[in-house]
């Protein structure tokens, strides 16, 4: 049984192994950004991490089935809903919620991974995702496979796993966001592959690629978040 809500949100990160993690760190320090509950981190826990529920754990499988797991052991301490991150979400201004997003229609999202030559596992999987929910009925479903934080409800989304179950890399969240029929706004990904010329500034939501220390967005988020948060201790 998950824990009655009182107040804002937890928020939940699935965690990759590893203690280097520069964009947890970082995600983290956002947070001071968002009015939210406990964090609750579930997978290979960082050794300086302080102040979480920490749920350490080590599934076995694909990257995709360890995240989902991860996910799934976190619901029995989350509040009902919680927010779901990655661990290079980051939130740049204050905000009192974050709000539902959504990429447009999934068929169109597909099409425009394809015609950039994606055609890696989780592009099979944005189809495969398609594919069911036509299948259930959804003939023009909403991609939510947008790098921002999204608000899960406990059964919702234990029912998408479940449908989805037998798809590797399933758009869990798309998925998720159809049967329960969130709706929400729709918006361009904030993922930031390269610093151009653009003003980030005006972002109120960013995410970057793994590793930092060879990324363009890591100067920029240090100079944004110096400081360290309260859940990080002295201990690297």
């Amino acid at each position: 049984m998950s824990p009655l809500r009182v107040g804002p949100p937890d928020v939940v990160y699935p965690l990759r192994r590893g203690n280097y993690n520069d964009e947890l760190r970082y995600s983290l320090r956002s947070l001071q950004n968002l009015p939210h509950g406990k964090v609750i981190c579930s997978g290979y826990i960082p050794n300086w991490l302080t102040g979480i529920t920490a749920i350490s754990r080590d599934p076995q499988g694909s990257n995709w089935f360890r995240s989902r797991d991860n996910v799934l052991a976190a619901l029995e301490h989350a509040s009902d809903p919680f927010y779901l991150f990655n661990d290079d979400f980051y939130v740049m201004s204050p905000v009192e919620e974050v709000p539902i997003y959504h990429a447009g229609p999934l068929g169109e999202v597909i099409e425009r991974y394809r015609k950039n030559r994606h055609s890696g596992a989780y592009w099979r999987g944005m189809q495969s995702t398609y594919l069911l929910l036509q299948e259930w009925g959804y003939s023009n479903p909403l991609g939510y496979e947008l790098h921002v934080p999204l608000l899960i409800h406990h059964a919702a989304f234990r029912e998408a796993l479940e449908i989805g179950a037998s798809i590797e890399a399933l758009a869990w969240r798309t998925l998720y966001g159809n049967l329960a029929q969130i709706g929400g706004i729709e918006a361009t990904d904030c993922k930031v592959i390269a610093i151009g010329n653009e003003d980030l500034s005006e972002y109120p939501f960013l995410s970057s690629n793994d590793n930092l220390s060879y990324h363009p967005i890591g100067n920029y988020l240090e100079s944004t978040f110096p400081i360290g948060s309260i859940y990080e201790s002295d201990q690297d």
